[in-house]
């Protein structure tokens, strides 16, 4: 027998017993399931211990295994498990008239042999327990005791603070109060207010965001405590720590009667406060004051759209919280100690201060005392004349490119801004305070006419006559004038005036012309 053969012989073997394996699979079970692998096992083996042997050796094998193979098919045959089982090429037309594939008729006499079975009762008890398998190896009393030790860790827990602010209520209030907070951001645009009215007001950075003027934005939800001056500081620190940890805002009707600025108050604020793990948020709100009727402090305040819970001697909102929650709506009274709210209405504070001042009178007084503050780069009158070159020329620290995305240079090149000027630039540096530095600018200028780019510097100016004197020098020379930078004074090596600067384009420098003034 060739190797081919063998080979045959092989899968012949294979093929038989894996049928057989795969008809009784879904329809035996215990021992006999386990025969069936086991016979599946062994012929595979012996059919491999086959291939390696003689010639006579495998056909006497083969003589066996047809046998068996024979014997195997009538046994089940007569036991009618081959019913309804049709080899390929012999199928029968179905209803709609194409042909039943082989595979799937087969699926469908192992699904009538497994009901067969089952209605004569031969797989009664095989594969079925009484067991209830969500029921094994749990004691009965598991999930009690699971649940009454979760009962005593959550105990301990809070009664050592670990949960303190974790419960649905308090996470549920922080979150509002930043949508409250992030609302009124959206909402308002306060402008910096001017220095006049930060000296008049005492309004700055850190005492504007606390002042909120009349606005149209009200929050869905309000909890807060109403606090005066008129309290000791140690009532106060405790109303910061109550607003710190229930969620709240602190309401002032207005500034502290001592204080001259919003910044006052509020530094005097964070004084009580000092030491504190967080401050509070504390609001200027006169219109609560007046809307909810609070004349006496600590009050308190819970509030929902147009229903409300107020009442006095109070330092707890989360009470007004709960009566609000159980429907006990309104004014509670008076519930303890409370002292009058001894601050002024702060919009009123405002009113006043604002119709007093003399606005125009402000204004003029900055405009006059502008140059008699002003420091100027005042210069030594030039005894000798002198000129000298600047190399205006810089290193580029980075690349330079420009809106459009065109690399105008690269990091470390060197640049001369000179090479790209297209007209020549003129500057006329004097001292309008000496006479004789005026009468050179003036003949100097009108005689040259420079072409291109030319500006006009004067080093300082009369500080009490500032803008007169000004004026006085723009109708002489007829042009505009600017004031000398310190650092074109530096750049360009100024020491006395007055000085001409001018574009070298044959040497692409600066130079630097120097005049002696005559005695």
């Amino acid at each position: 027998m060739t190797m081919n053969t063998s080979w045959r012989v092989i899968c012949h073997l294979a093929l038989t017993v894996a049928i057989g394996a795969l008809l009784t699979s879904n329809t035996f079970m215990g021992k006999h399931m386990q025969y069936f692998k086991l016979t599946a096992l062994a012929a595979l083996a012996l059919a491999f211990n086959a291939s390696a042997q003689e010639v006579s050796a495998e056909e006497k094998f083969m003589q066996q295994q047809n046998a068996l193979s024979k014997k195997y098919t009538e046994t089940m045959t007569k036991r009618g498990l081959f019913e309804g089982i049709v080899p390929a090429g012999q199928e029968d037309k179905n209803e709609s008239g194409g042909e039943e594939r082989f595979l799937e008729k087969y699926q469908r006499s192992i699904e009538d042999m497994k009901a067969k079975t089952d209605g004569d009762g031969n797989l009664k008890g095989i594969g079925k327990t009484n067991v209830d398998p969500n029921k094994v190896a749990v004691a009965p009393d598991f999930l009690e005791t699971q649940e009454n030790m979760l009962k005593k860790w959550t105990a301990q827990f809070k009664e050592k603070g670990y949960l303190d602010g974790l419960d649905e209520k308090s996470i549920a209030e922080r979150t509002q109060q930043f949508k409250n907070a992030a609302q009124l951001t959206a909402q308002q645009s306060n402008a910096g207010l001017a220095r006049e009215i930060k000296k008049e007001f005492g309004l700055d950075m850190d005492g504007k965001s606390a002042f909120d003027a009349e606005t149209p934005y009200e929050p869905q939800r309000l909890k807060g405590i109403f606090i005066s001056f008129s309290m000791s500081n140690t009532a106060i620190r405790e109303a910061m720590k109550v607003a710190v940890s229930q969620g709240a805002q602190l309401f002032l009707k207005g500034m502290h009667k001592e204080d001259t600025g919003i910044h006052d108050t509020m530094r005097r604020l964070r004084s009580i406060g000092k030491g504190l793990k967080q401050y509070p948020d504390v609001r200027f709100k006169p219109r609560y004051f007046e809307k909810y009727d609070v004349n006496v402090a600590p009050s308190i305040v819970y509030s929902e759209d147009d229903k409300f819970v107020t009442a006095s001697g109070l330092m707890n909102p989360n009470w007004a919280m709960r009566r609000f929650n159980e429907g006990a709506l309104g004014d509670k009274g008076v519930l303890g100690d409370t002292l009058p709210v001894e601050e002024k209405d702060i919009r009123k504070e405002f009113k006043d201060r604002f119709a007093a001042m003399d606005f125009e009178g402000k204004k003029e007084q900055v405009v006059k005392n502008f140059w008699k503050k002003k420091e100027f780069n005042a210069l030594p009158e030039a005894k000798e004349d002198a000129r000298w070159f600047i190399d205006v020329r810089g290193t580029a620290a980075k690349d330079v490119i420009n809106p459009r995305g065109d690399k105008l240079a690269s990091a470390g090149q060197v640049l001369n801004p000179i090479e790209n000027m297209t007209t020549p630039l003129t500057l006329y540096i004097f001292d309008p305070m000496k006479p004789r530095q005026l009468e050179w600018v003036s003949a100097k200028y009108h005689k040259e006419r420079p072409l291109g780019q030319s500006m006009i510097i004067f080093s300082r100016l009369n500080k009490e006559k500032g803008w007169d004197h000004l004026n006085a020098l723009r109708k002489s020379l007829g042009q505009e004038l600017y004031e000398l930078p310190s650092e074109l004074v530096r750049r360009f090596n100024i020491t006395h005036l007055p000085v001409k600067i001018s574009t070298d384009f044959e040497r692409n420098l600066m130079l630097v012309e120097q005049f002696k003034m005559e005695n």
